[in-house]
């Protein structure tokens, strides 16, 4: 099986780990601080290194409490939905725009999808997927080191605040809440979303190499869209997953490639067509949303992707089409 989205080794991943074991630094220590100054400037704002994407959203999204309901996009994973009903918050979903797959109206927390980068900022911005396009502009963003993401920690995220106070009370919190000299004396109730500092030397090696790995990713792009013209392809920065519309449904397709050893994939459902959130409010019928979860594909794209493992994907899907 040609696999779907497989994490590249860094060249220097190995000595990092290496590294921060032979100092005895696994949780806090020098790769944590170094990822979070690496990420400060890459994604602008600072940078707080937590325990998963899933993390950091819960983290960004509680700075909106309290609230009854927030907006966001129909079409997207799970994580932003499924933390505001952790939080006692009810999703309310709106369509997404047929260009960049984000919200195509002004919302509370975007999602910047696939490695493009929404028009309309909001408050919370999940960038899970936008490493390397993406920049803070509204209140918070996340962004996750996943093991399928374009740069990993085999787990693992960061969340990052416009403002240093908000991010340094953010890195007290997850650290136990502890008061600093004292023995046993808390001063908050402490977040157990704390990322390891193995995770981060991992991280840390991946974002030495994220320009070559999106210029890869973009590469394996390109090839698809002059191959299969047939698909209408997803406008992307960095092509995290080339994903694009097939001219017919997407199951059978999907199906077909799986059993010809290929692992495409549907993109993400209309979360409002899910049963955990059949009772949240929609903003009209939200019809690009679910033609997107119904006609959508994501073709395999790791980093080490072989051409001819590519040809045979486009010769695949071309069959399945015929």
């Amino acid at each position: 099986m040609i696999p779907h989205c497989r994490a590249r080794m860094a060249p220097r991943q190995a000595e990092y780990v290496h590294d921060a074991m032979l100092r005895g630094d696994l949780m806090r220590g020098a790769y944590i601080d170094r990822l979070e100054a690496t990420m400060s400037e890459l994604c602008g704002g600072h940078a707080i290194a937590v325990s998963s994407g899933t993390a950091g959203l819960y983290l960004a999204l509680a700075t909106l409490t309290p609230r009854t309901w927030l907006s966001m996009p129909a079409l997207t994973y799970i994580a932003p939905a499924q933390v505001m009903r952790l939080l006692g918050i009810t999703p309310s979903f709106v369509d997404v725009d047929p260009t960049t797959w984000s919200a195509a109206l002004s919302v509370h927390v975007q999602v910047h999808l696939y490695g493009a980068v929404g028009r309309d900022a909001a408050e919370v911005e999940d960038a899970c997927e936008a490493l390397g396009a993406w920049r803070l502009t509204g209140l918070a963003g996340v962004v996750s080191f996943n093991q399928n993401k374009i740069a990993t920690g085999g787990g693992g995220g960061a969340v990052i605040y416009r403002d240093k106070n908000e991010a340094d009370a953010t890195r007290h919190a997850i650290r136990g809440g502890r008061v600093p000299g004292a023995a046993h004396v808390w001063d908050v109730i402490g977040w157990p979303f704390e990322m390891s500092n193995l995770q981060a030397a991992v991280a840390c090696a991946q974002l030495e190499v994220l320009k070559e790995t999106i210029e890869r990713k973009q590469a394996i792009a390109a090839r698809y869209r002059a191959a299969l013209p047939e698909i209408a392809w997803h406008e992307s920065v960095t092509y995290w997953q080339p994903c694009g519309l097939l001219p017919v449904p997407a199951a059978p397709v999907v199906a077909f490639c799986q059993a010809n050893g290929v692992d495409a994939r549907h993109v993400w459902p209309c979360l409002a067509d899910l049963p955990l959130f059949k009772d949240c409010p929609t903003e009209g019928d939200l019809p690009v949303a679910r033609r997107v979860a119904r006609y959508g594909i994501s073709l395999p794209c790791s980093v080490d992707l072989t051409p001819d493992q590519q040809a045979h994907v486009i010769a695949t899907v071309r069959r399945a089409l015929e």
